[in-house]
C-alpha cells in the first residue's frame, strides 16, 4: 500500500523504512506519492506486525521516496520517529504525530520546506530541539508555527523553543532580536548558533549559557544576566559580538571569544579566576587587565590580538602559557605590558611568539622588582641586547619619591616616576587633611599643601576603567612657619590698660614676646594694668577726676570768725536758737487750746 516498505524491529513489530537501506518485509516497488496513510499493522507471510516506528531516513529522497509526498498520517501505534525520518520531503505540508510518540530523532524534519502543520504531542519529552534545529536552518520557513499539545514540557514563544526553564533553540532564524522570557534559567547549547539575530537580552534569572550558544551568529549586542558566572566553550566564538559586560563572570572557557574580530573592548571581573585556552584569540581588544584572582593565563589566550596596546597583569598571575600573547612583534605601535607583581610569572618559552625581538614593547614593573624581571630569561630574550633610542626598557609602574618637609600654608609640586597606560588616571589622597591635602595637577605632578603641623600619609593610586592597578604611599611632615603680626607697645593710664609689644601667629593662633616665636606667652601676659590717678590739689592731672578724700588746706593769713565769746565755738549759739524756737511753738499752742476751751 502506497509503496510503503517495512523492516522488522522484533518478532511482533516493524518500522517504516527506506527500501534502499533495509531488508524488506513487504511493500511495492513504487515511489511514495501524494497522501500516505500508514496502517497500525501489516501482515507478511501470514504474520501480523504492529507498526511502531518511522525509521531513520524512511522518507528521505530516494528513487522510492521524498519529493512528491504531500501528507502523511501516522497510526496511534507509532512510539518513535528516527533520525532524518522525513528529511527532504520537500512537498510535505501536513503531518499528524500521534499522542504516544515519545522520541523524535535529530534532523527528523530537515528541509521540509512546505510543512505548515506540525503538532507535537505531550508524550514527546525529549529530542525536540535536535529534531527541529537542522530543519529550520535548512529552509523550514514556518518554524514559529510549530505547535505543542497541552501538557507538553515544550513551548514555542514567537519562534523561540523553550523546554521548562531552558531556552532550547531559536527556531525562527530570521528574527533580528530576542528578549529571553522571564524565568528562563539556561540558554541551551548551540541555542543561537548561526542565527542572524543581532540583539539578545536576558533576564537576571538566567544563570547558565551552554557551549556554542552564539557560535558563528550575527549577534552584536548581548545583555548578559548579572547572574551568569560562566562563559563556556566557544559560546561566542566566530560571532559578531562587539562589546559585552563580563563584570560578573568568574570563568571564561576555552575558545569563548575566538575569532570575534569586532570585539574591541572587554572588562574582566575582579572575581574572574580562569581564562581558557585561546579564549580571545584573533579579537580586536586594545587593552586587557588581568584581575587579581587569576593565577594562569592559558595557552593562546590573547594570541594574534594585533590591536593590543596595554596589557596589565596582576601580581596573582603565576604562569603564562605558550603563545598567550603571540603576535606582539606585529604591532605597529608601542605596547605597554605592566606587571604588578614583585616576582615575574613563570613564562613559556613561546609566551610572546616564536622568539622575535619586540622592538615596540615597553615592560613596566614595580621599582623594587626591576632586577627580578630583567633577570627573567624568557622576558629578557625578547628585548634586544643592543639598546637603541627605540628599544623597550624596564620602567617603574608607579613610584612616589620621599617628600621633604612641607611648610604649612605652602604648596609643593612633586615629580613622580610613573608610566601611565592609555586611559589610566592618577588620584592622590591624604590620610589627614587637617595636616595636609593632596591632588594630582594637570601636569601629572603630586601637589601637597601643608595645613598644620603634623604628619600625614599621601597615597597615589593608578586606576583604569575603575580598576585599581597599583598604588604607592609616602609620609609627609608639615613643619609650622609662623605668620606673625606685631602689636605695638601701648602705655597704660589711669583709665585704660596698656600692653607690651607682642606678636600673634595668624596660622597657629599663639602669642609670642619676640618676632622669632621662641618665647611663647599668653594674651594675659601682654596686658599692662591701669595706673593710679595723679591727683594735684584734689584733681587728677591725667583725667581730671576729683579726689573724694581731698581736704582743702587752711590759710593761716585769713582771719577767723568768732562765733562764741567765751569759747569761740558757734555750736552753742545754734543750740540756744533752736531751744528758743521750740519754746515759742509750745506757747503758741497753749494759747490756742485755752481759747477753744472758753468757746465751749
Amino acid at each position: 500500500m502506497y509503496g510503503i516498505t517495512y523492516a522488522p524491529l522484533s518478532e511482533s513489530t516493524v518500522a517504516v523504512v527506506n527500501p534502499k537501506q533495509h531488508p524488506v518485509v513487504s511493500g511495492a516497488e513504487s515511489p511514495y506519492d501524494g497522501e500516505i496513510i500508514i496502517p497500525s499493522t501489516v501482515t507478511s507471510d501470514g504474520k501480523t506486525y504492529i507498526v511502531t516506528m518511522i525509521y531513520n531516513n524512511a522518507f528521505d529522497r530516494s528513487p522510492y521516496a521524498g519529493g512528491t509526498v504531500t501528507k502523511i498520517t501516522l497510526p496511534d501505534t507509532i512510539t518513535e520517529i528516527g533520525d532524518s525520518a522525513f528529511r527532504n520531503a520537500t512537498q510535505l505540508e501536513a503531518l499528524n504525530i500521534p499522542d504516544g510518540v515519545t522520541a523524535i530523532g535529530s534532523n527528523a524534519f530537515s528541509n521540509c520546506q512546505n510543512l505548515k502543520e506540525l503538532m507535537i504531542p505531550a508524550s514527546v519529552t525529549d529530542g525536540v530541539k535536535e529534531a527541529l534545529t537542522s530543519s529550520v536552518s535548512s529552509g523550514y520557513p514556518n518554524a514559529k508555527d510549530v505547535v505543542f499539545a497541552d501538557g507538553s514540557p515544550y513551548s514555542n514563544e514567537d519562534g523561540v523553543l523553550y523546554k521548562g526553564t531552558t531556552l532550547e533553540v531559536l527556531l525562527d532564524k530570521e528574527k533580528d532580536s530576542v528578549a529571553v522570557k522571564p524565568g528562563t534559567e539556561t540558554i541551551g547549547e548551540s541555542a543561537f548558533r548561526n542565527a542572524s539575530v543581532s540583539t539578545v537580552t536576558m533576564p537576571d534569572s538566567v544563570t547558565e549559557i551552554g557551549e556554542y550558544a552564539f557560535y558563528s551568529s550575527s549577534v552584536v549586542n548581548v545583555d548578559l544576566s548579572k547572574n551568569v558566572k560562566t562563559i563556556g566553550k566557544s559560546v561566542f566564538a566566530r560571532s559578531d559580538v562587539s562589546a559585552i559586560d563580563l563584570s560578573n563572570v568568574t570563568t571564561i572557557g576555552e575558545y569563548a571569544f575566538q575569532g570575534c574580530d569586532s570585539l574591541n573592548s572587554v572588562e574582566l571581573s575582579s572575581e574572574l579566576t580562569s581564562i581558557g585556552e585561546w579564549a580571545f584569540e584573533e579579537t580586536s581588544i586594545e587593552k586587557v587587565i588581568i584581575p587579581g584572582n587569576v593565577k594562569n593565563i592559558s595557552a593562546g589566550a590573547f594570541s594574534e590580538v594585533e590591536t593590543l596596546r596595554t596589557i596589565i597583569i596582576a601580581g596573582s598571575v603565576e604562569s603564562i602559557g605558550e603563545y598567550a600573547f603571540s603576535g606582539l612583534a606585529n604591532r605597529t605601535e608601542n605596547t605597554t605590558m605592566i606587571f604588578l607583581g614583585n616576582e615575574p610569572p613563570e613564562m613559556d618559552d613561546n609566551a610572546f611568539g616564536s622568539g622575535e625581538k619586540l622592538e615596540d614593547l615597553i615592560v613596566v614593573v614595580p621599582e623594587s622588582a626591576e632586577e627580578n624581571y630583567k633577570e627573567n630569561n624568557v622576558l629578557g630574550s625578547y628585548i634586544p641586547e643592543t639598546p637603541t633610542d627605540d628599544t623597550p626598557e624596564f620602567r617603574f609602574a608607579l613610584s612616589v619619591p620621599e617628600i621633604a618637609s612641607v611648610n604649612n600654608g605652602t604648596k609643593s609640586d612633586i615629580e613622580m616616576s610613573a608610566t601611565i597606560p592609555v586611559g589610566a588616571v592618577l588620584n592622590a589622597v591624604s590620610s589627614d587633611e587637617e595636616v595636609a591635602t593632596a591632588k594630582i595637577t594637570d601636569e601629572g605632578k603630586l601637589q601637597v599643601t601643608g595645613v598644620s603641623e603634623g604628619t600625614a600619609h599621601i597615597t597615589v593610586t593608578m586606576t583604569l576603567s575603575g580598576t585599581e592597578l597599583m598604588s604607592d604611599t609616602v609620609k609627609v611632615t608639615i613643619e609650622h612657619v609662623h605668620d606673625m603680626v606685631k602689636t605695638e607697645a601701648k602705655d597704660a593710664d589711669c583709665t585704660n590698660e596698656g600692653n607690651i609689644a607682642y606678636w600673634h601667629c595668624e596660622s597657629c593662633g599663639k602669642y609670642f614676646a619676640d618676632e622669632s616665636g621662641t618665647n611663647e606667652i599668653t594674651l594675659e601676659k601682654t596686658v599692662v594694668p591701669v595706673k593710679e590717678h595723679n591727683y594735684e590739689n584734689g584733681i587728677c592731672t591725667v583725667c581730671g577726676d576729683k579726689d573724694p578724700n581731698y581736704v582743702p588746706p587752711v590759710d593761716p593769713q585769713k582771719p577767723q570768725k568768732d562765733t562764741n565769746a567765751a569759747t569761740g565755738d558757734d555750736s552753742n549759739i545754734a543750740l540756744l536758737a533752736g531751744l528758743l524756737a521750740l519754746a515759742a511753738a509750745v506757747a503758741a499752742g497753749t494759747v490756742v487750746y485755752g481759747r477753744k476751751r472758753r468757746e465751749q
